[in-house]
């Protein structure tokens, strides 16, 4: 007899459980692997994104996919009337090396929050290795960008650095989540999968089919 059709939600609740044994934080359909620090409300240093010289972050996934990062952006001259298109690349190798994916964000005049840029396909990634995101202004403007200081009493991210016009910045990061899209699943959901997952695993222990 096949099995496949039983064992879908098993599995999926099994890979949503090992998800968070890692530290995971799963969110309005979205899985943040990767971030300098969940609070999208947290007070942070002023950067400055220009046109040709973008801001970087290198970071390290423990998933094997990415669907997007996240940065906190700001409009610094919210009188011009007019708002901004930003480019995002992930980087492999280094903070200038091969380009594994590219997106854009148009923003309005004025806007001020989190923001993400989001790849049109899953971008397959090695998990344990260090990859990199870069943001620019596609013309010739500037853009705010939300930075942490370790000398601020914020921690470090361990996995990555800032980098500014390419160079490295040890002490800094940005305020940044990366991760993967999934479709919703409601928290019902979830506790039904959980019980099944538990019937058949206590069934397995026994020794039943």
């Amino acid at each position: 007899m096949d099995t496949k059709p039983r064992m879908k939600p098993v599995r999926l609740t099994l890979l949503l459980a090992l998800a968070m044994m890692q530290g995971v934080h799963a969110q309005d359909g979205l899985i943040f692997d990767q971030q300098s620090s969940a609070d999208e409300t947290a007070p942070s240093l002023p950067g400055i994104i220009r046109y040709g010289f973008g801001v970087g972050q290198s970071f390290t996934p423990t998933l094997d996919r990415v669907d997007f990062f996240r940065v906190n952006l700001y409009d610094i001259d919210p009188y011009t009337h007019y708002g901004t298109t930003l480019v995002g690349i992930l980087h492999s190798n280094t903070i200038n090396g091969p380009m594994l994916g590219l997106t854009h964000l148009n923003l309005k005049d004025g806007f001020s929050g989190p923001a993400s840029f989001v790849f049109s396909n899953s971008i397959p990634v090695t998990p344990g290795v260090e990859y990199f995101f870069t943001i620019a202004v596609r013309f010739n403007e500037q853009w705010g960008i939300s930075i942490r200081n370790d000398s601020h009493g914020y921690e470090n991210y361990p996995g990555g650095e800032f980098y500014n016009m390419f160079i490295p910045e040890e002490s800094l990061d940005l305020w940044f989540r990366e991760g993967v899209i999934v479709p919703e699943v409601s928290s019902i959901s979830i506790v039904l999968m959980g019980g099944v997952a538990a019937i058949f695993l206590a069934r397995r222990k026994i020794g039943n089919p």
